[in-house]
């Protein structure tokens, strides 16, 4: 029943004082499921659930990586200005971790301090990666210029999605 309540949550986030409370305090369930919908919630509401930083920062340091990457793509959407979330992307990135690069991409220009990362992906031995690397600079857009020649040398890559992406 909490899985099914927090994921409607999830669905359609009602912005409301009382709803962020309710969500901070899903964020301490024992099930990761349900701690996950909540942040997952919570950074769909983006600006207006400022008041969950604070515990989407406490949870930078979950036991359970999801959450972590979940807690720090949150903070991104809340407060992009806040870098408290920056290490533990980045981290996800290297790994590979797809749902990580499509929320930075998500992201667009407020992911510009991502560009280095996803340059260097550009040259990772996963197709997928490469692609969802590209993916994601483009969605940073101009601010994402220093990567252009690794973009370039992209579009010549062996895999023609990767090259697709790249172009």
């Amino acid at each position: 029943a909490r899985r099914t309540a927090t994921r409607e949550l999830v669905e359609k986030p009602l912005n409301d004082a009382r709803i962020i409370g309710a969500l901070m305090k899903i964020m301490t369930d024992a099930d990761v499921d349900v701690r996950h919908a909540a942040i997952d919630a919570l950074g769909k509401l983006g600006p207006s659930a400022s008041t969950a930083v604070p515990a989407l920062k406490a949870a930078l340091q979950d036991q359970e990586l999801i959450i972590r990457n979940r807690a720090a793509i949150a903070i991104a959407r809340i407060d992009p200005h806040d870098r408290s979330f920056v290490q533990v992307l980045i981290a996800a990135l290297r790994a590979g971790d797809g749902w990580t690069l499509l929320g930075v991409a998500e992201l667009g220009p407020n992911a510009a301090w991502a560009t280095p990362t996803l340059t260097e992906l550009l040259a990772h031995p996963s197709p997928k990666v490469r692609v969802l690397a590209a993916q994601g600079l483009g969605a940073i857009g101009p601010v994402a210029s220093s990567s252009l020649s690794a973009l370039q040398r992209a579009a010549k890559d062996q895999d023609s999605m990767v090259r697709r992406a790249a172009q």
